[in-house]
This record gives C-alpha cells, structure tokens and sequence, in this order.
C-alpha cells in the first residue's frame, strides 16, 4: 500500500496542472469546500462537483492514493491538524466550529494514551469480580457513567457521591476487586483515601487523573492519565467540561465489549489508524 508523504491539500496543489479537465473540477472542489467534503461519500462529492463517481476515482489514483475514500481518510485527519483557530482562541460562532472544536480535543486523547494502556485497563476490569469506582466534586458525573454502563455490559460494580459509602464497599470488598479512583486534580483527599483503603485489601488499582501524583502513581497497576492540550483559550468551557472522561468511558467500554479482538490480534490493533487504511483499500 502507498502511503503518500505530503498533506492531501499541498498534494491536489501540487500536482493540479497534471490532472486531467473533469479531475481538476473534482480537486478544485475539494480545495474550495475542504470541511465539507470530509463528510461526503463518492456520489456526493461527484454531483457536488458536476463531475462523475469515475472522475471522482480516476482523480484520487492519479494522486497517489487507493481510491477515494483513502484520500478522504487523509484529508480528514489533515484537517483535524490544521484548524489552528478552533485551537486558538477564535470565537467558535458556528455549530461546525463548536463540535470541530470538541472532536479535535477528544482526538487529542490518542497522544496521551495508548493502545496498550487501555488494553491493560480493559483487562484489569475484565478479571475483576467488582469494579469499585470513586469519584468527588465534579468527576462524580463521570463516575456513575463508567459504572452504570459497565454494569450494562455485565461487570458488576459500585459507586456513590458519599465518600463514606464507597469507603464501606471497599472495606467489605475482595483481593480480587478493582478500585477504579478518577481525581482530575490528583488531589482529592477523599479518591486518595479510597486508593489506600484498597492496597491494604490487595486491590488491583486503575487511576483515572490530569494530574500525576507520586504518592498514588507507587500503587496504581494501571495510570491512563488526561490532559487537556487542546484546550479552548477564552470559550469558558474547561472548568465543568468533561468532554474527555466521557469519552475515556466510551473508549474503555469499547475494548472490554471487544477485549479478545484486541488481545488475539494485539499487534494488529496496536495502530487503528494503520487498519483503517489498509480497509480503505477495499473502498473506491
């Protein structure tokens, strides 16, 4: 499989003049409307451009890519790159500019952590006979999230917005539990309670955090830590956003759902990127 080095944009623009006539309609599309046509199929794009799904093909492969659908994986991904002023602090006045805005900074999260790590954490809560989850403040919405959904897919688990409760599950719980301590700040005295109540019964122990602490990064088995690097200056969305726990949750929820996918074939599925490539190949 060719991968093409360059961006798709400074691709089509480099090499404009060697397309054929109904190509560069299809490409001058493309430059002209690139947040659009990341959300267009071949026969979209085609009629969007008053071109053909042929030209549409014919144009991708005399740039170098497998098919259509590769070139827009691509260009997706190069644009997600881009967008500096959804990253900077340009006002987000459009409904586009506003959910570019959160999926470039859940993107982010793949920077932060691993395929590895969420394979570690996935196994952890997989041979857990209870997930005992601990939370304060503001992070005990994300909490009962992870719980509740986990329950839905079988794993038993606690969790509460009293210290005290979690604190009494985790004292009447087993060596073969899981505590799972989400603390954006590292600093909560009530999770870093939980954490030293669960090492003293032998817990496996899963640390959720922004913040690295050395006090609980000793005793963690598992630390899949969240910093916010493309964070929005002046939108006033940070302090009570949890944009990226719950989409930690939805990460986590879907390689326990598909756990032996991942530990079968852990090389294969070490870079989702590369799969969703090689499938494009398949796709014009």
């Amino acid at each position: 499989m060719q991968i093409i080095q360059s961006s798709v944009i400074d691709n089509i623009k480099v090499n404009f003049e060697s397309l054929f006539p109904a190509e560069k309609k299809v490409a001058k599309y493309i430059l002209e409307h690139l947040n659009e046509v990341i959300f267009l199929n071949i026969s979209e794009l085609a009629t969007n451009s008053n071109s053909s799904e042929s030209s549409v093909v014919r144009m991708a492969k005399h740039l170098g890519y497998n098919g259509y659908f590769q070139m827009r994986l691509l260009l997706s991904n190069d644009i997600s790159k881009k967008d500096k002023d959804i990253l900077c602090n340009q006002p987000l006045l459009t409904s586009e500019k506003i959910f570019s805005s959160c999926a470039n900074r859940i993107q982010s999260l793949s920077n932060m952590i691993t395929t590895e790590q969420l394979v570690k954490a996935a196994k952890l809560i997989q041979n857990a006979r209870i997930c005992h989850i601990t939370s304060i403040g503001n992070t005990i919405p994300v909490a009962i999230d992870l719980g509740f959904r986990l329950e839905r897919n079988g794993q038993a688990c606690t969790y509460s917005n009293q210290p005290e409760q979690y604190y009494n599950h985790i004292a009447l719980g087993q060596k073969d539990d899981l505590l799972i301590a989400i603390t954006r700040s590292g600093a909560s005295k009530q999770v870093l309670k939980s954490i030293s109540l669960a090492e003293k019964k032998g817990m496996k122990i899963l640390i959720i955090t922004s913040s690295l602490n050395k006090e609980f990064s000793k005793k963690a088995d598992c630390i899949l830590q969240i910093n916010d690097t493309n964070e929005v200056i002046n939108q006033k969305v940070r302090a009570d956003s949890h944009l990226l726990e719950i989409a930690l949750n939805d990460a986590l929820i879907y390689v326990v759902k598909n756990y032996l996918l991942f530990d079968k074939n852990y090389e294969q599925s070490q870079n989702l990127n590369e799969v969703e490539l090689l499938l494009s190949e398949t796709k014009l």
